[in-house]
């Protein structure tokens, strides 16, 4: 039979990383913003409330954990959210063994009645389409649940070659890809810089924070004391777990645009962008960018290139296909 243990303490991502980790390699779904690792950083940095990690064992095995934590919500009521949700990670899901999720959406399912005197509703955000969490979780709790789909998240499935790939697009954007290439190779010099390094990040996110926030005065906003110091100790640790790949387009040695990328399991994950908006953009610094991440993702044997949350229409010109995520919301 299987055992529930609630944890508030936040040495949780800590004590419990390697079996975390363990179990995120055989988990149905297993995204990068569900390792202990984004989800400590983010916690240390943006996390308010309460933890309530909930990690269920059977026989001495850990079977599944739930990561959650208790906040007060806009209506000034008690609410149960994923950590990490929602202004900055993109996937968010339990993380069970699939041997065992009978046994483990029960336990949450009974967690959840035993504990409804703390909470008064449960916001389950990112949860992508094929997780079987949709169909266990309203099978084995004891409350509706309203299911919304919040985003989608265009995908590209990569083939083996940057030649294929090429052949796969649309006529005139593989075309204006080239012809983009050739401009810049015309009218000025520029390279590519890929950072990975644990030593040359806290540079390189000073330069990736600068760019993004040039971008336009939304993204400038974004740029609080709290998500500045969520960024620079995520993207340190990534580099350390070898999950960060920061790339920059220069042009004449300065840098004009920039993609964070982190890689992990097989999948580049675009997760942010930004660039000088200036006379650099008619050369299309952007696009170039975005194709030379995409061709070093096939060069370097990924299988996926996931842009993430949002429907912008360049996605799809690269061949992306939209794969949607859902919210979970349920009430006493």
């Amino acid at each position: 039979m299987a055992q529930a243990y609630i944890t508030t303490e936040k040495s949780v991502f800590e004590q419990y990383s390697r079996q975390w980790e363990e179990l995120l390699e055989k988990a149905a779904v297993s995204h990068l913003f569900m390792t202990p690792t984004f989800m400590e950083a983010w916690w240390n940095t943006i996390g308010q409330g309460s933890l309530q990690i909930i990690r269920v064992m059977k026989n001495e095995e850990l079977i599944g954990i739930a990561p959650l934590y208790l906040y007060t919500n806009d209506e000034d009521l008690p609410q149960l959210g994923f950590v990490g949700c929602k202004n900055v990670a993109d996937y968010l899901d339990f993380i069970y063994d699939p041997e065992h999720q009978e046994e483990f959406f029960a336990t949450i399912g009974n967690i959840f009645t035993d504990t409804r005197i703390l909470w008064e509703r449960a916001e389950l955000c990112s949860i992508p389409h094929t997780s079987p969490t949709r169909q266990l979780l309203q099978k084995h709790l004891h409350y509706a649940i309203t299911e919304t789909q919040q985003e989608v998240c265009p995908v590209i499935d990569l083939p083996d070659s940057w030649e294929v790939y090429l052949d796969s697009l649309d006529r005139k954007q593989r075309h204006e890809i080239k012809r983009k290439f050739r401009k810049m190779e015309r009218e000025v010099a520029f390279d590519f810089e890929v950072v990975t390094k644990p030593q040359e990040v806290e540079q390189a996110t000073q330069t990736f924070i600068e760019l993004h926030a040039a971008s336009s005065d939304d993204k400038a906003r974004f740029w609080d004391e709290e998500h500045i110091a969520f960024f620079k100790s995520f993207l340190q640790k990534a580099a350390e777990k070898n999950w960060l790949r920061l790339f920059f387009l220069k042009i004449e040695g300065k840098a004009v645009s920039t993609m964070l990328i982190f890689e992990y399991n097989k999948q580049y994950y675009l997760y942010n962008s930004g660039y000088l908006s200036d006379a650099y953009t008619s050369l299309g610094t952007g696009a170039i960018l975005t194709a030379y991440t995409i061709q070093h993702a096939i060069e370097h044997n990924m299988t996926r290139y996931d842009f993430l949350r949002g429907d912008e229409e360049y996605k799809f010109k690269f061949g992306a296909k939209a794969e949607p995520v859902f919210d979970l919301t349920f009430e006493l």
